[in-house]
């Protein structure tokens, strides 16, 4: 079984599933881990929430990135500065949803229950990179919010390859050491 890793999809999903189709991911064969920052930045938000919810009733593992927990707290009110965070976003998507509410009450569901981090066999999976006390020893590492791909240490491997700045989206083959690029 492989596991695969990619974060910092940011709205992109025809590179988000291209990706997937150029590594044959199969969620019967396949460990996914999906480490937030699933929305904005790109175009297609919404079909990247609903692909991974699909994702995840295959088994995919999504967690919450800093992009979700700004659209938890805006529609929740329980913070206007993350709405003030959002709306000098491109391509934001929380005005969408005031005209379509079941779409966002079930998408804010999907964010709420969204966990921050995830182990798997000897691997710490996270969005952002986390204190050393919270990864115990022998496992390793694996977040999101870095610039670049990276191995940052023996057990640490920073994942983002600059999808918000339109760069590129990259899915990562952790069990092989291989890694897919697109440009966004």
């Amino acid at each position: 079984m492989r596991i695969l890793t990619i974060g910092n999809i940011y709205g992109y999903f025809d590179q988000f599933t291209t990706l997937l189709k150029e590594a044959k991911y199969n969620p019967c064969k396949d460990k996914l881990f999906i480490l937030g920052e699933l929305i904005d930045f790109g175009p297609k938000s919404i079909e990247v929430v609903e692909e991974c919810i699909k994702l995840q009733q295959q088994g995919a593992v999504i967690l919450r990135g800093k992009r979700e927990q700004l659209y938890i707290d805006a529609i929740l009110k329980k913070h206007h500065l993350s709405e003030e965070e959002l709306c000098h976003t491109k391509n934001n998507i929380l005005f969408w949803y005031d005209d379509h509410p079941l779409v966002k009450m079930r998408h804010l569901e999907f964010f709420k229950n969204l966990k921050l981090y995830a182990k798997y066999k000897n691997f710490f999976f996270s969005h952002a990179e986390i204190d050393k006390k919270e990864v115990e020893s022998g496992n390793i590492l694996i977040f999101g919010d870095n610039p670049f791909f990276k191995n940052i240490s023996e057990n640490k491997i920073g994942i983002n390859f600059g999808g918000e700045e339109k760069q590129a989206l990259g899915l990562l083959d952790i069990s092989n050491k291989k890694y897919w690029t697109i440009c966004c």
